[in-house]
């Protein structure tokens, strides 16, 4: 699936596209995904990525640890249809789980490279979600937060904004309908 497929309907300066689709298949100029500070691609979508891209994509950030919460780091997409990833630490050490602060703080690092390096499009996947044991953020939370911050995100005076594209990424259906709604909530605020 092509990324741009749907429309989306644009929210403060990022328009924001929800796809029900595998991250890995859509056409983005970059995917955002979690990781720690050491840059260790070992579990959920940095393990998949690492599988599918090589270990070469791994290797680049590693050069760049230990990574600061709150920063981002791009590195190529290896073998993957996706040029760029982007790397944003959302725990110290793998295993951690990510609170609320910290999710705003790596979505709003990942639009500011996204902005330095402009990216047109960018897909982000549930971050700090914990399917598996419960723990970590709730998905209205993350869904919230994520929509929000987009909805926030502010382009430098005299420059143009990037992305212009911003998707939200599931191939779980429960989480395409919360990302609906927190868009929704969002868009009868800014009326």
């Amino acid at each position: 699936m092509k990324a741009g497929s749907r429309g989306g309907r644009g929210v403060g300066i990022v328009s924001m596209c929800i796809e029900h689709a595998d991250i890995l298949s859509l056409k983005s100029d970059a995917v955002v995904v979690p990781t720690n500070s050491l840059g260790i691609m070992s579990q959920g979508l940095a393990y998949r990525i690492r599988t599918h891209g090589g270990a070469s994509i791994q290797t680049d950030v590693m050069h760049s640890a230990p990574l600061s919460i709150g920063s981002a780091v791009v590195s190529g997409g290896g073998k993957l249809p996706i040029p760029y990833i982007i790397h944003v630490p959302t725990v110290s050490e793998p295993g951690q789980m990510c609170d609320r602060e910290v999710l705003r703080m790596a979505i709003q690092a990942a639009l500011i490279a996204s902005m330095k390096r402009k990216f047109h499009s960018i897909s982000f996947p549930g971050m700090g979600l914990d399917e598996y044991s419960g723990d970590g953020l709730l998905p209205e939370e993350y869904a919230r937060t994520v929509v929000e911050e987009m909805a926030g995100h502010k382009k430098p005076a005299s420059t143009e904004v990037y992305p212009k594209q911003a998707y939200l990424v599931s191939n779980d259906l429960y989480m395409i309908e919360i990302f609906k709604q927190a868009k929704a909530n969002i868009s009868k605020r800014g009326s």
